[in-house]
């Protein structure tokens, strides 16, 4: 007998539904074409935020372009750095003070 056990992907996704609610907010580290970061609006509604970067700038726009079409634009903040990745952080966390980046990564530092 076997158990069918899903994708690695399949219980993220079953995870982050189970935490994230109407006004949350939400990080997406990789944009891409912005096929998670449309799904994360989804997930945080009208009331909630997501704060999506990647470091290539086409990417940037592919999301755009597909919030926009979907009417969610207003409800995410999109960057192209790796830069982006701290600031967005600090906004979704709330607490800048908790945490710093270091340039020489380019990272959180928590």
């Amino acid at each position: 007998m076997s158990e069918d056990l899903k994708s690695a992907r399949h219980w993220a996704r079953e995870m982050i539904e189970r935490a994230l609610f109407p006004g949350a907010r939400a990080v997406d580290a990789t944009m891409g074409n912005g096929h998670d970061t449309l799904w994360l609006c989804g997930l945080v509604g009208e009331t909630g935020h997501v704060y999506a970067f990647d470091v290539q700038p086409t990417a940037v726009e592919n999301t755009r372009a597909r919030l926009e079409e979907h009417g969610c634009a207003a409800r995410a903040t999109r960057a192209a750095s790796s830069a982006g990745w701290c600031a967005a952080m600090a906004r979704c966390a709330g607490y800048p003070g908790h945490f710093r980046c270091c340039p020489a990564r380019r990272g959180p530092l928590f």
